[in-house]
C-alpha cells in the first residue's frame, strides 16, 4: 500500500476555517464549480446512515469536487480528502466553511468531498456508542468511512463502479468539532487513511462528560499523521 507523506495542514488553515436534495445545496456547492469552471466539476451521490431506517435507504447526500483542466488527476489518479461538518452546521448553508478547505486541496491534487449526516447537537450527547434512539460517533463514522460497508461514501469513491479517487494514495480527513471526532476515528474503520486534521477536538466535551472512543489509544491512525487544533477558550475542548 502506498503511504505518501500528505500535508494536510499546508495552507489548508490559511484556505479557512440535509435532508436529500435540499433546495439550497446544489445551488451553494455547485456555485463554487461554477465560479471555477475551469478547475472544478461538482459530483454528487448519496449513502445510508441507517439510523433507524432501512439499511438499503440511501437517505443521506455526498457532494464531491473533482479537479479538472490544469488540476485533472494524473494517469494514476488522485488521492482523496473528506471534510466532515461540526454539529448543526449544513453543507448547504450559505457560508458552508469547508468549501474553501475543499477547493484549496482539490488545487492540491485531490479529489475533495464533503457528506450530509446525522449532525444535530441533541444527536451529539449520544456520544461515543449512541443509544436507542440515536447512533453515536463511532457508526456515523462507519457510515461514512468504513472499507466493509460497499455503500459507505469511502467505499463509493475509491473502490465503487463510480469511483473516481485512487484511494492507495491516501485519504486524508479534516473536521470540526463533531466532524472532527468522525475524522479522527476514521481509520479505525479504513487503513487506507493516511493524515488527519481535528479542529476543536477532543476526548473530554464539558457539557456530555469523557468521550473515550477518542482516547488516542483506541485511535489505530498514528499520532505523528494526527493533528488537532483547540482554541484555549473553547467553551467545551479548550484547555485539552
Amino acid at each position: 500500500m502506498i503511504r505518501p507523506k500528505i500535508n494536510i495542514a499546508s495552507g489548508l488553515l490559511a484556505a479557512s476555517f440535509m435532508h436529500l436534495v435540499h433546495p439550497n445545496a446544489l445551488f451553494c456547492l455547485a456555485g463554487l464549480c461554477e465560479d471555477n469552471p475551469d478547475i472544478c466539476e461538482l459530483v454528487t451521490g448519496c449513502y445510508s446512515d441507517r439510523e433507524g431506517i432501512d439499511d438499503d435507504a440511501c437517505n443521506r447526500e455526498w457532494w464531491a469536487f473533482k479537479p479538472i483542466g490544469p488540476h485533472a488527476c494524473p494517469p494514476e489518479g488522485c488521492p482523496l480528502y473528506v471534510w466532515v461538518e461540526g454539529s448543526g452546521r449544513t453543507p448547504y448553508a450559505t457560508a458552508f466553511p469547508g468549501q474553501d478547505s475543499m477547493l484549496a486541496m482539490l488545487k492540491r491534487g485531490f479529489i475533495a468531498v464533503t457528506v450530509y449526516y446525522a449532525n444535530s447537537v441533541t444527536g451529539y450527547r449520544a456520544g461515543c456508542e449512541g443509544n436507542q434512539a440515536m447512533w453515536g460517533f463511532i457508526q456515523k463514522t462507519q457510515s461514512i468511512f468504513d472499507a466493509d460497508v460497499p455503500d459507505s461514501v469511502v467505499s463509493q469513491l475509491c473502490d465503487g463502479p463510480n469511483a473516481m479517487a485512487n484511494c492507495d494514495l491516501g485519504i486524508a480527513t479534516h473536521g470540526y468539532s463533531q466532524g472532527a471526532h468522525i475524522a479522527s476515528l476514521a481509520g479505525n474503520y479504513n487503513p487506507r487513511v493516511s493524515a488527519s486534521l481535528l479542529l476543536s477536538n477532543g476526548n473530554h466535551n464539558s457539557a456530555t462528560g469523557a468521550l473515550p472512543c477518542l482516547n488516542n489509544e483506541n485511535l489505530v491512525l498514528p499520532r505523528e499523521r494526527r493533528r488537532a487544533i483547540i482554541g484555549e477558550e473553547d467553551d467545551y475542548f479548550g484547555g485539552q
